[in-house]
C-alpha cells in the first residue's frame, strides 16, 4: 500500500511538471497584426544617431573634439526626430523603444564620457577614468529606469536628467 501511494504521488507530480513545462516553453507566441513589425523610416533615423555617436568617438580618437561634440548635437537632432516621425505615421513599436534606448546610451552616454576623458580627464588618471566612468553609468542608470517606469508612470512627471540633454550639455 506505501509502494502504491508513492507511486500516484510520484505520478501525480510528473504529470504536473510536464503540464508546467508545456505551458512554459510550449505556449504559443501572439500572433501580432500584419502591419506591426520594425519600421524602417523611425529606425532609420535612429540608426542615425547612433552613426553620429560612432562617428563623434572616431573624431576624439582623431583629437578633433569640436567636431566631436557637433557629432553629438547632430545625434540629439536625429533622436528627437525619430520618436515624432514615429508617433506621426503611427509607426511606433517595441523594437524601436528599445533601439532608441541603446543608441542614446552610444551617443549621449558613451561617447560625451569618451570625449571628456580624452579632452580632459586623462590628467588626472584612474580618478578621471572614474569621474568619465560615473557619466555613463549614471545615464544608462537613468535610461534603465525609464524604461522600466515608462508604461506606469505619467508622462508629465519627469524623473531625472535625460541623457540627450546631458549629453548635450557635456558636448557644448
Amino acid at each position: 500500500n506505501g509502494f502504491n501511494l508513492t507511486k500516484k504521488i510520484i505520478r501525480f507530480y510528473w504529470k504536473f511538471l510536464q503540464n508546467q513545462f508545456k505551458k512554459f516553453f510550449m505556449a504559443k507566441e501572439k500572433k501580432l497584426p500584419k502591419h506591426k513589425g520594425v519600421y524602417i523610416l523611425p529606425n532609420l533615423l535612429t540608426v542615425s544617431s547612433l552613426f553620429c555617436g560612432f562617428l563623434a568617438m572616431y573624431w576624439v580618437v582623431e583629437g578633433a573634439y569640436e567636431m566631436s561634440a557637433i557629432a553629438i548635437l547632430v545625434s540629439c537632432l536625429f533622436d528627437g526626430l525619430d520618436g515624432k516621425v514615429a508617433r506621426l505615421t503611427g509607426t511606433s513599436s517595441e523594437f524601436g523603444v528599445q533601439l532608441d534606448s541603446l543608441a542614446d546610451m552610444v551617443a549621449f552616454g558613451v561617447t560625451p564620457a569618451f570625449m571628456i576623458y580624452h579632452w580632459q580627464l586623462h590628467q588626472f588618471g584612474r580618478l578621471g577614468m572614474l569621474a568619465a566612468f560615473l557619466l555613463m553609468a549614471c545615464g544608462s542608470l537613468r535610461l534603465a529606469r525609464f524604461n522600466v517606469q515608462a508604461g506606469t508612470t505619467s508622462k508629465a512627471h519627469f524623473i531625472g536628467l535625460p541623457i540627450p540633454a546631458a549629453g548635450c550639455t557635456l558636448s557644448s
